[in-house]
């Protein structure tokens, strides 16, 4: 189940949960909210992998590739050449480890049942579901539609936020389009979303290697604990 915009906005307005852009908070006035995610900005600070024809292992990490704060193209804008990499944050941030209420009653008849014959081509008896629920949610990152059709991914297959997770999100930048992208900061790039989790999340609130890392990008954290062990 994926949180639909009414209920961010609800949740933000409320105080349950809360965002924050360059660390001043924000109220879902301030955000772009669509029907089922919330726009994020791009940041001032974007990093590139300094490459000397060298190889990085990844268990066994000697600092044989370090990252290089990228220059700008222009003030406040980044240049991305076809084919280039680099790793930018998130301007926002927001904290969606409270519960949130959800009014679960759409759908149902008067009496709170799932009328019969509401899910298409399944027989059954009504059914009572409760009016409301108190759901716990961790968010997604993903990019938005207009960037990918320029051939600008946001992440490299790492779009998933354990519950608990209130950091900047930090974006692998790759352009696998065939121009070159000039992008600016402030600009709305990316989105979130917010998924159901189980009630247990809380019993393993994300504890990680980027768990306290406010602001960013942040660097990818090597090593052989990181990969030959079960700690994260």
């Amino acid at each position: 189940m994926i949180i639909d915009g009414y209920t961010i906005k609800r949740a933000l307005d409320e105080g349950t949960w809360k965002a924050y852009r360059n660390n001043s908070k924000i109220g879902s006035k301030d955000l772009m909210i669509g029907a089922n995610s919330v726009d994020i900005s791009l940041g001032a600070k974007m990093l590139t992998p300094r490459i000397n024809d060298s190889v990085i292992d990844v268990v066994d990490y000697k600092d044989n590739l370090f990252w290089l704060e990228k220059p700008e193209y222009a003030p406040g804008k980044f240049l991305m050449m076809p084919g280039s990499f680099a790793l930018a944050a998130a301007q926002e941030r927001f904290d969606v480890s409270a519960s949130i209420k959800v009014d679960m009653s759409d759908g149902c008849d008067k009496d709170g049942f799932v009328p019969e014959g509401f899910e298409i081509g399944v027989k059954h008896q009504r059914k009572a579901i409760p009016k409301s629920m108190q759901l716990l949610v961790a968010p997604m990152f993903e990019g938005r539609s207009t960037m990918a059709r320029l051939g600008l991914a946001m992440h490299v297959t790492a779009g998933f936020g354990d519950y608990g997770f209130d950091g900047h999100f930090t974006m692998e930048l790759v352009n696998h389009g065939p121009l070159a992208l000039v992008l600016t900061v402030g600009m709305r790039i990316a989105q979130l979303s917010f998924q159901v989790v189980t009630p247990d999340a809380v019993k393993v609130k994300y504890s990680g290697a980027y768990s306290k890392k406010v602001g960013g990008p942040v660097a990818p954290v090597l090593g052989r604990d990181r990969f030959m062990s079960c700690e994260e």
